[in-house]
């Protein structure tokens, strides 16, 4: 709400760059619905860099609005950069922000397009330099879909939806050490629920790719050559072998241990096998509905 308010008000400093060198790709989902399946294969694209989970896009694109009046362009970076200091846990990335800070502070597009891929040109040419479009892909960001279409109203769009019921079988089989709260069947659902909110709210804004992850696992490479047509990137191989390449430093916990494997589709109904009568009484009330919509039921 203070974001749409302030969203009325003349704004210091632009959202928009004049600078862009290529738009970005945004894969929106609940989590635990092969985001980071899909995240290894795009990143093994030459043209293509996606880093792993971060946390701090949306908090920055928020506090963007709220302080935008009140400080110069230097502190307003400091500001939103401080969402990504090791120190808040707010991203898995192997990197040292703090280098950053010079090419914006110093930048003459003042912007907070410019400001978000200078974030991630400057991680992503340490990792691949020849990389052309960054991808992210991070689970919390469907809770800021409209923050960041709103910041980037040209990229291309893409989401990946699961089964539900297995979805929230997979957080509950993760535990709460993994996950917290979304361990708990209905805060799971919750969740899973919320994604697909952010997904309609989206298609109403603009194009968005549905990737459906029973398809990605059984139909691989087809799922791909089209998912590379949206993308207006062409097809590579190299995807496949994501398996193959050294696990990045943000997908080093238990819970990422299968994307060391090729690709597989025994996941697929895992519910039915390891879900109870009483978890489904329990989340089929929230869920049910957007289940029978998307043809799971």
């Amino acid at each position: 709400l203070v974001v749409q308010v302030l969203g009325l008000i003349p704004k210091r400093f632009q959202i928009y760059s004049a600078e862009m060198q290529s738009q970005p790709i945004f894969v929106f989902g609940s989590g635990r619905n092969g985001s980071t399946l899909l995240n290894r294969m795009l990143h093994q694209h030459s043209q293509l860099f996606a880093p792993t989970e971060q946390y701090f896009l949306g908090p920055g694109i928020i506090k963007f609005h709220l302080y935008n009046l009140m400080l110069n362009w230097r502190d307003l970076s400091k500001v939103i950069l401080g969402e990504l200091e090791a120190s808040t846990g707010s991203h898995t990335w192997d990197y040292k922000m703090k280098e950053l800070y010079p090419t914006i502070f110093n930048s003459k597009d003042q912007s907070l397009q410019r400001m978000i891929d200078v974030v991630y040109r400057s991680y992503g040419h340490q990792v691949k330099p020849s990389f052309k479009r960054w991808v992210e892909t991070s689970p919390p960001n469907v809770h800021y879909v409209r923050e960041i279409f709103r910041t980037f109203p040209k990229a291309t769009y893409c989401f990946i939806i699961r089964d539900g019921r297995d979805v929230i079988n997979s957080y509950m089989t993760g535990g709460e050490d993994s996950f917290g709260e979304l361990s708990k069947p209905r805060e799971a659902a919750k969740l899973w629920k919320l994604s697909i909110d952010a997904y309609r709210w989206l298609v109403h804004k603009t194009d968005v790719k549905l990737i459906r992850y029973e398809k990605l696992v059984s139909n691989t490479v087809e799922e791909l050559r089209d998912l590379s047509g949206w993308m207006d990137i062409p097809y590579e191989e190299s995807m496949l072998d994501f398996h193959k390449k050294p696990v990045a430093f943000g997908h080093q916990d238990p819970y990422f241990r299968n994307i060391t494997k090729p690709v597989f589709n025994s996941s697929v109904g895992k519910w039915k096998e390891e879900m109870s009568p009483g978890t489904l009484d329990e989340i089929m009330p929230v869920i049910s509905k957007q289940l029978k919509q998307f043809d799971y039921l």
